[in-house]
This record gives C-alpha cells, structure tokens and sequence, in this order.
C-alpha cells in the first residue's frame, strides 16, 4: 500500500511543478508611424523596469526590434519563514508603420 502511495506523491510532485514556456502576444493596429510606437516603447520601458540599460539586450530602431530579458523577485512569507520566487522572462517588440507586436 506505501509503493503506489509513494508512486503517486512522486508523480503528483514532478507534474505540478510551474510552466516553463508560457507565451503571451499582443498584435494590433494603431494611427502612429514606426518612429512614434518606437520612441513609445523606448518611454514604456524607462517607466517600468528601474533600470532600462541593464535589462534592453538588442536596440534596433531601423528594423524596429527591442529585446528586454528581465527578472521578477517575488517574496512570500510563510510559517515562519520567507520564500523567493524568481520569474524570468523575454519581451520582444516589433513594429512597423501603424502596427506593433508585443511577445
């Protein structure tokens, strides 16, 4: 009776570990040229993430690209003790004349 117990605990522990992959994309359409939805972005992106520098890895205004890699630290206390959770994540930015992509 312990074995397939245990066996269950095991399966039940390795399945529910978070996702790994989740992606989100946001496409739409809107009245403004590349160069506004890129100076937008860049404005975006100095307003949300503390430092702009460190978390921008590809800049390129021609081709209308903006890579951020980041980090969110989430603390939560519990019976005592206080546990991190670190989330990591991509966003990349595309845009064109009138349209923008946000994965």
């Amino acid at each position: 009776m312990k074995i397939p117990v245990l066996i269950v605990t095991v399966f039940c522990s390795i399945i529910s570990f978070g996702q790994s992959n989740f992606q989100w994309e946001k496409v739409d359409s809107v009245s403004k040229s590349k160069s506004e939805i890129y100076s937008l972005t860049k404005l975006y992106i100095g307003e949300k993430w503390k430092s702009a520098q460190d978390v921008i890895q590809n800049d390129d205004k021609e081709a209308g690209v903006v890579l951020v890699k980041g980090a969110s630290f989430q603390e939560f206390p519990y019976m005592g003790g206080v546990y991190v959770y670190i989330y990591r994540y991509t966003m990349t930015f595309r845009m064109k004349d009138h349209r923008y992509k946000v994965t």
